[in-house]
């Protein structure tokens, strides 16, 4: 057997050290792509509990601030004697903080489920109680999204004489 020369192992010995570089280059490669993969799964899927919980608290809220305004004394009177119903609608809940600044629209509507006058231009509301009502519902409107609520208003405590109905629309960001 002719010995081989320094050169020609040296040169088999680079090669082989490359190579093995390169196999193990792309087996990291592949594997850091595999975690990525699995990192990105990971945090699509957190973001939309985050997002379904914040829709839920944001219902829950809504739902609790409709329902205040549905056992107020003030919001029964309206449903009762119209009369003063805008002046309700556009000051008197603003005013006395049962519906803050942040909340679109409010309208009450009668048994019927038509709105009691004619919606604020500023703050639009449906004109009929929508057939998804006594819940929350996501619209999607030409100027953005908005988040209303429905709720029934009864004269009794008890819930078995209804008056009408009430609604809020939520400006909804999608920022």
């Amino acid at each position: 057997m002719k010995p081989q020369s320094i050169a020609r192992l040296a040169g088999l010995f680079i090669l082989a050290v490359a190579g093995f570089i390169l196999v193990l280059g792309g087996y990291l490669w592949l594997e850091i792509e595999r975690v990525s993969d699995e990192i990105r799964a990971r945090e699509e899927v957190s973001a939309r509990e985050e997002v379904r919980e914040g829709l839920d608290e944001m219902r829950r809220r809504a739902i609790g601030m409709a329902r205040a305004l549905a056992q107020w004394d003030e919001t029964r009177q309206q449903l009762g004697f119209t009369e003063y119903y805008t002046l309700w609608r556009d000051d008197r809940s603003r005013d006395s903080g049962m519906v803050p600044g942040r909340v679109r629209g409010v309208a009450l509507y009668d048994k019927r489920g038509h709105i009691l006058a004619p919606p604020h231009k500023d703050r639009p509301m449906p004109g009929e109680l929508p057939s998804q009502a006594l819940t929350a519902v996501l619209q999607q409107e030409a100027d953005g999204s908005r988040f209303s609520v429905f709720l029934p208003v009864h004269a009794d405590p008890d819930g078995r004489i209804p008056l009408g109905h009430v609604g809020i629309k939520f400006d909804f960001p999608l920022e």
